[in-house]
């Protein structure tokens, strides 16, 4: 029987001889991720295994529901001092690669990630069917961190190399296989079609087949540089530097010699690792996570829910009554009159006609989900609903007369949710009998939805709203916040307030906006006024003529002050508008963790990229800060004791961390 290697360290990885063939196995649950430890061993049974007279070949295996799924890379980018006491991927795959017996990876499952390269170092392949393989690395911002983009093209040709490695999802080994990825595929029990292929080289006293040696996708060197020239001319503008890496080295894997090669994929997979890019990618993977966390936090089961009540004034609530529909939820929609109602109906049936057009949903998909819709005036059909969602925009007063009258129909249990950020939480608590069921989720038009709570609320309350919001395919971050305003609205509003600051200091809003976008915002301050049908404001800057007449200047639409004369317009450079705006966001991000609003400022960044159209590369605002260098941005907001200036005074927070050499990293948890 085999045995466990490395006692006191990883103690899944085992090694067994049988018939010449050294079977080495990983069972390191769940995923077979290559850590520190598990590397150690590995490198240890293969060493053995190298030394065994008796060891033929050797099969590579992993147990479970796939060969492995590699190490995080994430986790990897921020790897402590223990993971450099193991071999690194790079030398695991080299000895695999240079081993003088053959070695076959026996494959089965989703291979994602390290574990990948794992099975390209290998000599031979035998495939389970259905088993799928990639590189999530470039989702990064990280290039294959064992050299897969030398071995990989060698395999199976420049252009499938470059679309497996750029496009990070699995590819079929089914496909793989034409081109040489797998050399043999069984419909099951990999493992045992593997040691018999070992068993038939041994016997046809067949050497290693290491990378190095393939040349057959080599011979046409016109057809290989060729797809690499149509890769670059392809590749967008923003594209991140990992994709002109990649091809780069699959370039090289051509030109130079494959020693030469590897050191070039491993040069730039260290530059990219070292990377802002990087590190924000990395960072926004293990903030996601975070968030993901939070129903084990809280410690509560979620309440059953399958109907929602929705309060709609008009047909903005549409999306969210369509969305309920599409998540399998029945949803009785209540409107103030007819009117209202025909109107928003009308645009629930633009929305599905919309994707029947586009072949993404049937007829018969549609009449399901609308046989789910109840349509009424006034609330006595929320007597269902485990849900209210309060989408009807209107004010503080007529809101909570509202929220009274429903608190007398709902069914207890019943949690209650505001979906504008107008409206203050704790006065719609007080409308009701049920203040711990009371919160607000707010949907910033992105793929996050930000579940506003009091203090007083119920966990099971949120964890109701969390998984409706999962249902709804939203990616749910708690906040804290009497007022209901939530970090969102007060994010758009400090990046307004620096907008318009810079506005009145002279800077054109165009030159705003495009060096907002140009950092990585969806859209530009005043591009976004306009689309939503708000005043611009900056945009209207006084004539010379009129100035020069005396004329008033132009009103700015969101400052309540007195009309403010523009002064002459004056050039700011791009890189002085995005420090400046960012430096007045990241000092309202710590002022909302200073007051509990944020758990943790992660949970900001993923509200920014997901919500408010932050680009992921950037991080979001609170890591973009770290990497812009907390002491640079603390200079462009006011000294201390003095009133106004962009972004208000600094945050106390902000100067503890600076004084102290610390980032806003090492404030998130988990």
């Amino acid at each position: 029987m085999g045995r466990s290697l490395g006692a006191g360290l990883s103690g899944v990885v085992t090694y067994l001889v049988r018939d010449g063939v050294a079977i080495i196995e990983i069972d390191h649950h769940p995923l077979n991720a290559l850590s520190p430890p598990i590397r150690r061993d590995l490198d240890a049974a293969l060493v053995r295994a190298e030394a065994a007279e008796d060891v033929g070949a050797v099969v590579l295996r992993g147990r479970g529901k796939s060969f492995g799924s590699g190490t995080d890379p994430a986790a990897s980018v921020a790897a402590s001092v223990a993971g450099r006491t193991a071999p690194g991927l790079q030398a695991i795959c080299g000895r695999i690669d240079t081993f003088p017996k053959p070695v076959i990876a026996a494959v089965h499952g989703t291979v994602m990630g390290n574990s990948a390269d794992l099975a390209v170092a290998a000599h031979y392949r035998v495939a389970q069917h259905g088993t799928a393989i990639g590189f999530p690395e470039v989702r990064l911002g990280l290039l294959p961190a064992g050299g897969a983009t030398q071995r990989l093209p060698r395999l199976v040709g420049a252009e499938v190399a470059i679309a497996m490695l750029r496009n990070g999802r699995p590819v079929g080994i089914a496909s793989g296989s034409r081109n040489g990825l797998a050399d043999r595929i069984v419909q099951d029990k990999c493992g045992v079609a593997a040691f018999a292929l070992a068993r038939e080289l041994i016997a046809a006293g067949a050497g290693p087949r290491p990378a190095s040696s393939r040349s057959e996708r080599m011979s046409d060197p016109a057809t290989w540089l060729d797809a690499v020239a149509a890769a670059r001319a392809g590749l967008a503008a923003d594209a991140l530097p990992v994709m002109s890496e990649i091809l780069n080295c699959v370039e090289a894997a051509l030109l130079l010699p494959y020693e030469e090669g590897l050191a070039f994929d491993q040069a730039a997979a260290e530059g990219l690792r070292v990377s802002d890019i990087a590190a924000a990618l990395c960072h926004m993977a293990r903030a996601e996570r975070r968030a993901l966390a939070l129903p084990a936090t809280l410690g509560a089961e979620p309440r059953d829910v399958d109907c929602v009540g929705i309060c709609a004034r008009d047909d903005r609530a549409a999306p969210l009554v369509v969305g309920c529909l599409d998540a399998g939820l029945s949803v009785v929609m209540s409107a103030e009159d007819e009117s209202g109602l025909e109107d928003l109906y009308a645009r629930i049936g633009e929305l599905f006609d919309v994707r029947c057009t586009a072949g993404t949903l049937s007829e018969d998909d549609v009449d399901d989900r609308l046989d789910r819709l109840t349509m009424l005036c006034g609330y006595q059909g929320f007597g269902t609903a485990q849900v209210i969602l309060d989408a009807a925009s209107s004010g503080p007063q007529d809101a909570a007369r509202r929220w009274s009258s429903i608190d007398a129909i709902a069914p207890a249990g019943a949690v209650f949710a505001a979906t504008m950020s107008d409206l203050a939480l704790d006065a719609l608590s007080r409308a009701t009998q049920r203040p711990g069921d009371v919160l607000g989720l707010h949907f910033s038009g992105g793929a996050a939805a930000e579940i506003v709570t009091l203090p007083t609320v119920s966990r099971h309350a949120v964890a109701t709203i969390f998984m409706l919001a999962r249902r709804l395919g939203k990616l749910p971050v708690r906040s804290v916040d009497v007022r209901g305003e939530g970090i969102a609205a007060r994010l758009l509003v400090a990046l307004d307030r620096a907008a318009d600051a810079l506005v009145e200091q002279g800077a054109a809003p165009e030159d705003i906006d495009d060096a907002l976008t140009d950092w990585g915002l969806a859209e530009g301050v005043f591009e976004g006024r306009v689309r939503r049908g708000l005043p611009a404001g900056g945009q209207f800057r006084e004539e010379p003529a009129l100035a020069a007449q005396g004329g008033g200047g132009a009103a700015f639409p969101n400052d309540p002050g007195p009309k403010a004369r523009f002064p002459a317009p004056r050039r700011l450079s791009p890189d002085t508008i995005q420090r400046t705006c960012l430096a007045a966001v990241v000092n309202e991000g710590a002022r909302m963790l200073t007051e509990g609003v944020a758990r943790m400022p992660s949970d900001i960044d993923v509200l920014a990229v997901h919500g408010l159209g932050y680009a992921r590369r950037t991080g979001g605002p609170m890591q973009a800060g770290d990497s812009a260098g907390l002491l640079s941005l603390r200079r462009a907001l006011p000294r201390l004791g003095e009133a106004g200036g962009i972004g208000g005074q600094p945050s106390p927070l902000l100067d503890n961390l600076i004084k102290n050499g610390r980032g806003f990293d090492s404030l998130n948890s988990g």
